[in-house]
């Protein structure tokens, strides 16, 4: 997704939204996006979707990849790697797996990693097997 120089690198991109574009609404897709305009609403990608550097989204993402290069202000679930860029910026809660965010990105929100919730969610399904044992026993 980047070049040498750490800019994002278009790769094979199936849609794009050029830099004067303007979209409010829902856009899903099984390949990769790339987001140079502004966009206010949902997008979904079964791949990446990439936010360049002029790029700004107001609203949910979810996807396998982010790159954030722009602007982006919502709410984003990530299956695998969310890279904040040394332009990028995010404001909002993400759900990730790994996150990678250069020097000189902005992340403002909180972060819950896919295997910590795993994690949380065997713990609490002990839990309450251990209480149902407990009650069983009494």
């Amino acid at each position: 997704m980047f070049d040498g120089k750490k800019n994002i690198d278009k790769g094979k991109v199936d849609t794009i939204i050029g830099a004067e574009a303007k979209i409010t609404g829902t856009i899903e897709s099984q390949g990769t996006i790339r987001i140079d305009g502004y966009l206010e609403g949902e997008v979904h990608s079964d791949a990446n979707i990439i936010i360049g550097k002029t790029g700004k989204v107001k609203g949910q993402i979810k996807c396998s990849n982010l790159t954030v290069g722009g602007h982006m202000e919502g709410n984003a679930d990530i299956f695998s790697t969310l890279s904040l860029i040394e332009t990028g910026e995010l404001v909002g809660d993400i759900t990730v797996k790994d996150l990678d965010i250069e020097s000189g990105a902005k992340f403002k929100g909180t972060c819950k990693m896919r295997d910590e919730i795993k994690l949380l969610e065997n713990l609490n399904s002990n839990n309450n097997h251990l209480s149902e044992v407990e009650e069983s026993e009494s």
